[in-house]
């Protein structure tokens, strides 16, 4: 399967990742870029499907062969996949099951690379969150991770990818959960209550 482009197309669909093709969807997704009509069809593509876990799954494959010119071409689907500029692409990229994969391939830049597992290892060693006290909300603990990945994506990972229209995005999601966790807080008085006299 490849990008279909005729003007009656619904939908994007890339063809599955493997190291023979991995030019060729580099080549579609920047292509799908350019089209805001593709563009939005490309990310509900990736949003639907398991095409990250594939990439990622690639990606561990590459790294175990030493694939070198693998490697940096899955950095670049990746870098173009963070530049489609949409909340949901980094909302799906924060989740558990892709953050630690999808940093992988962005350790492979070319240009400045970084010792392999870097990015990996800090982020799945869990040693940088440490409750105050327990929050007791699933929804609002999700939301304090997803900052913490999307802060560490946007200072560490990111900062020779993010141009002036993925940098807003990134903000503006941080700042979204940062107001659901405010309003969680203020209105859980139980839990003021705990927190300041840990404090204390």
């Amino acid at each position: 399967n490849a990008l279909d482009r005729s003007p009656t197309s619904r939908d994007v669909v890339l063809p599955q990742p493997t190291m023979n093709n991995i030019g060729e969807i580099d080549r579609l997704i920047s292509e799908a870029s350019q089209s805001l009509f593709q563009r939005d069809r490309l990310v509900a593509f990736i949003l639907k499907d398991t095409y990250l876990s594939q990439l990622q799954s690639l990606h561990e494959t590459c790294e175990d062969l030493d694939a070198t010119e693998e490697l940096h071409t899955l950095y670049s689907i990746a870098r173009r996949i963070v530049l489609l500029n949409d909340s949901s692409i980094f909302e799906h990229i924060v989740r558990d099951e892709n953050i630690v994969g999808f940093i992988g391939m962005l350790e492979h830049d070319p240009k400045h690379p970084v010792e392999r597992g870097v990015y990996r290892d800090f982020i799945d060693s869990g040693s940088h969150y440490k409750e105050a006290v327990p929050i007791g909300d699933a929804a609002t603990e999700n939301k304090i991770h997803q900052n913490f990945r999307l802060q560490y994506l946007k200072d560490v990972v990111l900062p020779g990818i993010l141009d002036e229209g993925t940098l807003p995005v990134v903000n503006a999601l941080i700042f979204f959960n940062n107001a659901q966790i405010t309003n969680y807080l203020q209105n859980n008085e139980s839990l003021l209550k705990d927190l300041f006299e840990t404090l204390h």
